[in-house]
């Protein structure tokens, strides 16, 4: 991790890192030990902010005890709240029901990664749409299963409440999800500027009380959906 460190600021071209996460637990390395490294980067001034990212919330609370942890990060978006995996990833948290108390509780940034579920809550999946081969999302089952059509039936009432209200599916998501107090910042991939451009116009308006409630009624049954 030290070395690896180092390489990251050379490639970056910078003296530090603001946030430094840990992507995935590693059941090989005590958490002393990581920690123990990121307290030699950090008294270095090689990274600011220690970041959790996937980990379950006993492991954040047991590293707490070595070193602050300021941010978590983790799946999440309108139809997966409380996943139990991702890509058929045992997942050891639950989003809503275990890390937003928490990161409320310590006063940690929380980063929802997936927010419109690899393109299914872009409106880019037509009803009749399959995932190839050759695609990443192949491996996740969500979007493969027997579950995909309650995942597109609920895209689709999205995409209908928001054609009622004057906006693609995509602004009523993410709008969905920067209005919740947890969520610090959400990481949001895009192909090009023009899908960047469609999804920063979300932060122009926002949902009214009564249309958040009409969306968390329509989609009530995802809240407990793993």
């Amino acid at each position: 991790m030290l070395k690896e460190i180092d390489a990251t600021l050379k490639r970056l071209q910078t003296d530090y890192v603001d946030i430094y996460q840990l992507h995935w637990p590693d059941s090989a390395t005590p958490l002393e030990e990581t920690a123990e490294a990121l307290e030699i980067m950090k008294k270095a001034g090689k990274i600011r902010y220690v970041g959790m990212s996937n980990y379950g919330q006993n492991e954040v609370e047991k590293m707490m005890q070595y070193i602050s942890v300021d941010c978590q990060q983790g799946l999440y978006n309108i139809l997966e709240r409380n996943a139990a995996s991702y890509h058929n990833i045992p997942l050891d948290y639950r989003t809503e029901k275990e890390v937003f108390p928490n990161v409320k509780k310590y006063g940690q940034a929380f980063l929802p990664y997936s927010p419109l579920m690899q393109g299914l809550l872009a409106g880019k999946f037509a009803d009749d749409f399959s995932v190839s081969e050759k695609d990443v999302r192949i491996s996740n089952p969500k979007l493969t299963g027997k579950d995909f059509p309650v995942y597109q039936k609920g895209a689709a009432k999205l995409r209908a409440f928001g054609e009622e209200i004057g906006h693609p599916i995509n602004e009523v998501v993410l709008n969905w999800m920067r209005q919740k107090e947890e969520i610090t910042s959400v990481i949001n991939g895009v192909s090009n500027v023009q899908q960047l451009e469609s999804n920063l116009h979300c932060i122009t308006w926002e949902l009214t009380q009564d249309e958040i409630d009409s969306i968390n009624n329509i989609l009530a049954i995802f809240e407990t959906m793993e």
